[in-house]
């Protein structure tokens, strides 16, 4: 019951977080101030209060401006609803794993933070193929101080290479210099420079003994997509198609089932003996 309201209530503020991150999105790429009311895209009417609550004013206004009455674009209510999903299966995951209970407000402004930055820069490259650079660095930072705090907590051995900590910095490492030899040998034009630097993040987030997994479903998952987007002819071969997206998908993944796909892995390896 308890865990359901929390749940609930983690929903709501990822509502408020989804709309802030729309703003965060369109305003950061426009490089305008934060502050101040939002405004239709297409008329500039600036919204009154009731037509600024996430996804309910998209619906009470049925998709389209109370000025002009064109169509709202519907990043909006879609960002803001996934943010909210986010949000309450971070308070789910937290709550129904057999954690260390001194850690759970830890973790869960751990994961709802990553879970934040991570849809931000997921949207960001999709819609404008350009992964910002200082989101990635607040999440480089938010994960470093995590695995710091981690680290002491559990009084690992500094010089233990088979440490959390030891094996992030692996994994940022080996990643980010897999993807910095595909942006030096094709010059740009398989992968892009932000693609190298968000690879650092999350190789350093997923750690060493996940990146294969990690680039493994991060290839499959843009295969996929590719040959969806080739038969439908809604792109071409020659078509530029954001790589963060997938790098956010396969990370995320394997952010909250790493211990499932190890285990899937195991038992796949144990059929074949």
């Amino acid at each position: 019951m308890i865990i359901g309201i929390f749940v609930t209530a983690l929903f709501f503020l990822g509502l408020i977080f989804g709309s802030f991150a729309n703003v965060l999105i369109d305003r950061g790429q426009r490089k305008e101030s934060l502050t101040g009311r939002s405004k239709c895209d297409s008329c500039n009417h600036q919204l009154r209060w009731l037509e600024n609550i996430p996804v309910i004013s998209f619906l009470f206004l049925r998709g389209r401006c109370s000025s002009c009455k064109n169509k709202i674009n519907w990043q909006y209510p879609l960002v803001e609803l996934v943010m909210a999903i986010q949000f309450s299966f971070v308070g789910w995951y937290v709550f129904s794993n057999k954690i260390d209970y001194s850690l759970v407000l830890w973790q869960l402004i751990f994961l709802i933070t990553i879970s934040f930055l991570l849809l931000v820069i997921f949207i960001w490259d999709f819609k404008y193929l350009i992964i910002p650079n200082g989101m990635v660095a607040i999440g480089l930072a938010v994960t470093f101080f995590w695995k710091i705090f981690i680290f002491k907590k559990e009084a690992l051995d500094p010089w233990d290479v088979n440490n959390s900590l030891w094996q992030s910095i692996l994994g940022g490492l080996v990643v980010s210099g897999f993807f910095y030899l595909l942006w030096l040998f094709s010059r740009g034009r398989w992968i892009g420079g932000g693609d190298v630097k968000l690879g650092a993040w999350l190789g350093f987030l997923v750690g060493w003994k996940m990146t294969y997994f990690f680039l493994l479903l991060t290839y499959l998952s843009g295969a996929i997509v590719a040959i969806i987007l080739l038969l439908t002819k809604r792109k071409k071969m020659s078509s530029q198609v954001p790589f963060g997206p997938f790098l956010i998908f396969s990370a995320t993944i394997i952010l909250f089932w790493q211990q499932e796909i190890l285990n899937l892995y195991h038992k796949f390896l144990l059929n074949l003996l």
